[in-house]
């Protein structure tokens, strides 16, 4: 079994080899295409579905995500129903996302670790309705969500 894993930031993929994945490659999941190889499986846990981004570049990377799998394959990707939030500023946050003409579950983040920071970038979250819809056209399929703690879940998504 051939595993590869990716990410856009050196010391992740760094550590990555250090905890002992043979092939782990500096790559922005945007760039993923056949050339990195034929998956029967990719993994998106951690909420890297969010990843994907804005609805026009997630339809884009999920169709180059099809074709470096081979038929019959799969994805597993980890996300929140922005709707299910209770905390009110998160609410507040996604309620001024729409007021800007900006998905509802469209978030600005940076990764920081002690005196390291990432630069911005957006992370959508998606309810399973809005995720069956964005797959919609792209060579997929969501096949069911298994619930994971709220307002999270992970969907098993299947290559049409």
């Amino acid at each position: 079994m051939d595993v590869v894993g990716i990410d856009n930031s050196p010391g992740a993929v760094e550590a990555c080899r250090r905890r002992g994945v043979r092939d782990a490659r500096l790559l922005a999941i945007d760039e993923v295409d056949e050339r990195l190889g034929r998956f029967d499986t990719l993994l998106m846990l951690g909420n890297n579905f969010g990843l994907l981004g804005a609805e026009k570049a997630a339809r884009r990377t999920l169709r180059r995500l099809h074709t470096a799998t081979n038929p019959g394959g799969r994805l597993l990707g980890q996300s929140f129903d922005p709707h299910g939030f209770k905390d009110r500023s998160q609410l507040d946050y996604a309620e001024r996302n729409v007021a800007r003409g900006r998905p509802f579950g469209l978030q600005r983040v940076r990764v920081r670790y002690l005196d390291r920071a990432s630069p911005w970038f957006d992370v959508t979250l998606h309810s399973p309705e809005e995720m069956a819809v964005l797959l919609e056209g792209t060579g997929w399929r969501l096949r069911k969500t298994l619930p994971g703690r709220e307002p999270g879940y992970v969907a098993i998504v299947d290559r049409v």
